[in-house]
């Protein structure tokens, strides 16, 4: 996804993959606790565009959590 983003963007390095990962391994308990998902993925979103990397399929793991969170009854979590 960075290939085609602005040269400002920084490099994706072992802290931005582990981000990545922390959002998307969140998601496996996104059925037993919806809101700390929906917090997790949306606190590990902001942290890796707030260090400057290029964005892409972080939005994912967001709309996923929060869409778990709506599910289960907790759309003032998700909101």
């Amino acid at each position: 996804a960075a290939h085609s983003q602005a040269a400002d963007r920084s490099p994706l390095d072992a802290f931005g993959r582990f981000l990545l990962f922390a959002g998307t391994a969140l998601l496996l308990l996104r059925h037993r606790h919806p809101v700390l998902v929906a917090f997790g993925t949306a606190a590990s979103a902001m942290l890796y565009l707030g260090a400057g990397y290029a964005y892409g399929p972080v939005f994912i793991t967001v709309a996923v959590g929060c869409f778990a969170a709506i599910v289960s009854g907790h759309r003032r979590a998700a909101w």
